[in-house]
This record gives structure tokens, sequence and C-alpha cells, in this order.
């Protein structure tokens, strides 16, 4: 929320999603801060991602991450991501080659600086157009039928095979990332 409170464009409202014990301390530093009218902390919605679709960009400022799922999401929706480059997660899904981010932009765990830089990316139009494309292109590798085929692979399934799996997977995650 520091980091938001010195991004250079005075215009760009700030959006959390989802419910948690921390709520109260940051809506109190918001005021603190003087956000307070430019953050919204919705809680928990149904769908999410009519939220997400309209956002300039996502951001990901954990600490910690295992697999980051509304990252992906996020991508999968054209969004440009920013996320620190917690232990694991955020790195292998940006940068997953040679460790050069690729599909978004990763900054240090909690450096405000950085993030703050990153979120002034975000104001030029085509560098956020860049990144969209770039998220949008990478996140194709965690679709269920790319990822049903890269399983059946090492464990020696035939393609026939992997191919029956992935249109029954399609099918019946309906709604899911590959619906539409």
């Amino acid at each position: 929320m520091r980091a938001f409170a010195a991004h250079a464009e005075p215009r760009r409202h700030l959006v959390m999603l989802g419910e948690g014990s921390e709520r109260g301390r940051l809506t109190a530093l918001a005021e603190e801060i003087g956000i307070g009218d430019r953050v919204h902390l919705p809680g928990h919605l149904e769908n999410p991602h009519a939220v997400v679709a309209r956002a300039d960009g996502y951001i990901s400022a954990s600490r910690s991450e295992g697999f980051p799922n509304a990252m992906i999401e996020a991508m999968a929706l054209g969004r440009p991501v920013i996320a620190t480059d917690c232990r694991s997660g955020p790195r292998e899904i940006l940068a997953p080659q040679d460790g050069k981010p690729e599909a978004g932009l990763l900054v240090p765990v909690n450096d405000i600086a950085a993030l703050t830089a990153a979120m002034d990316l975000f104001d030029d139009e085509g560098s956020r157009a860049d990144l969209s494309r770039r998220a949008a292109r990478r996140v194709e590798v965690f679709r269920s039928a790319c990822v049903v085929a890269d399983y059946a692979e090492i464990l020696g399934c035939g393609s026939s095979r992997a191919a029956r799996m992935s249109a029954k997977w399609s099918v019946s995650s309906a709604g899911g990332p590959d619906a539409g």
C-alpha cells in the first residue's frame, strides 16, 4: 500500500480482493497515508474475474507464495503482472527459462521503491500492452490441455490417451480457465 501511495499516477485506484484478518489494519493504513479515498476493499467476490478483467494490471506483493493461482488467472485475462520475487512461485511463472522475467515484472520482497517504479511502468500504455501480450502468451502453458499433455509425456502415456484425458478435463472443468 505504501508503494501505491508513492506511485506517480494519483488518479489510479487500488482494489484489494479477498477477506482476511488484516482488513482493519489496511483500512487504517490507507487513511493514515492519505489514500483512503483511492483504496477499495470489497472483500470476497463471487466473480473476481469481472474486477480483474477491468484492471490496468495485477500486483502480487506476497512475502511468500506457493503456486499463485490468482496471478495465473490475471494473466489469462490479459492483465500485465507485477510480483514480488518471493522464494517460490512468481519467478517460476514469469521467468521460466533463464530467470529473466519475460511475462511480467519481478521486484524484491519488501522493496517499496522497486514496487513503485514497476507500478509507474504501468502508466505507459505501450509497456502495459507489451506486458499484457507476454502474460497472455506465457499463461498458455498452464491450460489444462498443455498440462495433461506434459503429464502424459512424463508418465509415458500415448498421445491419443493424453488427448482423451485433456478432452475429459476440459468438459469436466467447464467454467474454469479453459472455458470459452
